[in-house]
């Protein structure tokens, strides 16, 4: 299960470098093997060391210590090296490696690092074409590897920003352009960790709108999306960069503040509480809301900790609403 997990987590290009590293070894070993029988024993050598280098790929990508950087370092070198003992022995058969070499570049490796590495192997095979081959056969080879180049960095720059745009969407409520559930367990969970590491404190502010469903009911549900929106521009206007604002569903939102004590939560929640009610949101009320702060502490779990703080956002409930309730502290 927890494998699972990790390998929903990891983004494109890891997944590619590991499926790369898995079809090198099932690929690039029959190779190898015949290489080594044929006494080529520099093109089964390098052959070897691309697979090597590939299934420690995949290993530290199901680490989740994969490094694009180490590959560019490390992997492209060998694979240059073999092409061009590739090229040199076999002449035109060594050339076909050059196209899966330059698509699994822009595949596996961040954009201007697949240039890098591109360029790279252009300066290989370049001059070896002009010495081995023919110049017609050398033109073909030239302008057969621009146009996959070509294609293939078109097609991940289009594929990049089609799964940036798909990122986003999934991690965003449509509605306000806050973060949504799907990031909170995992914002929750560095949280933790990072407060074990660094001793940090961190803390939550749940806020829940008063009375919303007689907002919906008064004014409308457009009025009441307006309301909405209004809430998250002015959450992102309070809150620092290294804090996130979510919304967890109707009038239900949960600030994770990174860096910041039981005090500071306070603080801030009764500045955010202040700043709701004056809001000019609906033409002749105020909108209100109950918020509940809850500091991290050692025994915490991520429901435990969002769970402190419901109560004390249902106990601002109890009290009258329009009300900070934090760890035995009201705020007035």
């Amino acid at each position: 299960m927890q494998l699972r997990e990790h390998w929903n987590r990891l983004d494109f290009r890891a997944r590619s470098m590991f499926a790369i590293g898995i079809v090198g070894l099932l690929v690039l070993t029959p190779f190898a093997v015949n290489n080594l029988i044929n006494e080529r024993i520099l093109l089964g050598i390098s052959s070897i060391a691309i697979i090597t280098v590939l299934l420690a790929n995949s290993w530290m990508i199901m680490r989740g210590e994969y490094s694009p950087m180490m590959t560019l370092l490390l992997l492209v070198p060998i694979i240059l090296l073999f092409l061009a003992i590739s090229i040199w022995t076999q002449e035109i058969i060594g050339f076909l490696w050059a196209y899966p070499a330059l698509l699994a570049f822009y595949i596996i490796l961040p954009e201007k690092q697949a240039w890098v590495a591109n360029a790279m192997l252009v300066i290989v095979v370049v001059p070896l074409a002009w010495i081995i081959l023919d110049t017609g056969l050398m033109l073909r080879v030239v302008a057969t590897l621009t146009t996959v180049t070509f294609f293939s960095a078109l097609y991940i720059r289009i594929f990049s920003d089609l799964q940036s745009k798909l990122e986003e969407q999934a991690l965003t409520d449509a509605l306000t352009g806050l973060s949504n559930r799907v990031l909170l367990q995992e914002s929750l969970e560095q949280a933790i960790i990072r407060r074990a590491r660094t001793k940090e404190p961190m803390t939550l502010i749940a806020i829940d709108l008063d009375h919303f469903k007689a907002v919906n009911d008064n004014y409308g549900h457009e009025s009441g999306d307006n309301v909405l929106r209004g809430i998250s521009d002015f959450f992102r206007t309070r809150v620092r960069i290294s804090d996130k604002a979510f919304r967890l569903g109707g009038e239900e939102f949960l600030i994770l503040l990174n860096d910041a004590d039981a005090e500071t939560g306070m603080r801030l929640a009764e500045e955010l509480r202040h700043g709701i009610e004056t809001l000019p949101l609906l033409p002749d009320r105020n909108v209100t809301a109950s918020l509940g702060v809850a500091t991290l502490i050692d025994e915490d779990s991520t429901s435990t900790w969002m769970d402190r703080a419901d109560r004390n956002l249902y106990k601002g409930k109890e009290n009258g609403r329009n009300i900070v309730i934090g760890e035995d502290v009201t705020a007035p």
